[in-house]
């Protein structure tokens, strides 16, 4: 039995680490979630587990599949080490709460890689961390690797998301009015998603939530590598058939972002989007910032390094603009220290201010 200052601590390092507004960890490692615990309240996946277990540290199970339904309030699921052949695709999971998240988490230590797909409809009030997914080339290429769709309040952070022959390394999306909401994408490393659809659209990070959704926080991410297509796209997937859709109410601030089509787009009826205190360097169309077809208003960019770039920003001809809201360095050489999960970071002390690892 745990003592009452064992819990007290327990809870206060829980709460911590799910926070939203916590420091940035590490792009794929960080620190211990928490002191692993062997209670009713906490259970573990394994490679060599079976779905037949209870799913205590002891006895885990096998498959994160199983074992996501089966979590409740306040719970915890440590994913131990090695490497886990899965295609998750919205599975019947409950709700957290606001005041006892659910917890998804790579043991402290180990790393697991899920490989193929992980796909969750409202995960509200869930923190994922230190869940790393990567390709199976068993996959379509029609079939985004990550997909979170709507849910209130939920974190993925310091998760390592790569190699994705699809549409997108990690798809977030809105399909209800208000949701998602108060959402966080914090702290990853997405990157090398390779050329696999029609003319740009393969991204790193695609965010479709829809004019009506709640605000989103993309933050301190080290995202790079979408040879066609963004490391950030904010729009719907058919202006022509849609031109309305597109997504609101997202802050990107703090990411370093590198080594796409085209870095950042707004496209669509997206709205009140604000692109803050990232370093974007090396896009191949030449521009620093893009709108595509944009109808909607109060998109915003500004305080942002760029560099690599001929020009700031392109426009489509009959449509909006984003808003350049001043402090744009451009250009400013990072002078990065390599590519990599670990590495763009920033020598020139001008550029240390902002980006993944701003100080």
């Amino acid at each position: 039995m745990r003592s009452a200052i064992a819990l007290v601590t327990l809870a206060a390092v829980l709460a911590a680490a799910c926070s939203p507004d916590a420091p940035g960890p590490a792009a794929v490692v960080g620190a211990p979630l928490l002191a692993v615990v062997g209670d009713s309240g906490t259970y573990f996946v394994a490679t060599d587990g079976s779905d037949d277990n209870p799913g205590t540290e002891e006895a885990p199970w096998r498959t994160v599949g199983h074992a996501l339904p089966h979590l409740r309030p306040g719970q915890i699921l440590y994913l131990r080490g090695g490497t886990y052949v899965e295609n998750i695709k919205n599975p019947a999971i409950v709700a957290g709460r606001a005041d006892a998240r659910i917890t998804v988490a790579g043991y402290p230590g180990e790393r697991p890689v899920i490989v193929g797909l992980l796909w969750l409809t409202r995960p509200s009030y869930w923190t994922i961390t230190r869940v790393n997914v990567t390709w199976s080339d068993a996959n379509l290429s029609t079939e985004h690797m990550v997909k979170i769709t709507n849910g209130v309040g939920w974190i993925y952070r310091s998760s390592e998301l790569w190699g994705a022959r699809s549409y997108a390394a990690l798809l977030v999306s809105g399909t209800t009015a208000g949701e998602p909401a108060d959402w966080t994408v914090r702290g990853n490393c997405i990157h090398d998603t390779h050329p696999s659809n029609n003319a740009n659209r393969d991204h790193n990070l695609y965010v479709n939530t829809g004019t009506a959704a709640g605000a989103g926080t993309v933050a301190y991410n080290v995202i790079y590598n979408a040879p066609n297509g963004q490391n950030v796209k904010l729009g719907y997937g058919a202006s022509v058939a849609q031109p309305d859709d597109g997504t609101a109410n997202v802050t990107v601030r703090y990411n370093t972002m590198y080594g796409a089509l085209k870095n950042v787009l707004v496209a669509d009826g997206s709205h009140s989007n604000v692109i803050e205190r990232n370093i974007i360097a090396a896009g191949e169309d030449g521009y620093a910032v893009r709108a595509y077809r944009l109808t909607g208003a109060n998109n915003v960019f500004r305080d942002n390094v760029f560099s690599g770039f001929a020009r700031l920003q392109y426009a489509d001809p009959g449509y909006g603009s984003l808003t350049d809201g001043g402090g744009n360095l451009f250009p400013l050489d990072p002078e990065f220290d390599g590519v990599g999960c670990d590495a763009l970071r920033p020598l020139n002390a001008a550029a240390q201010p902002y980006g993944r690892y701003a100080r």
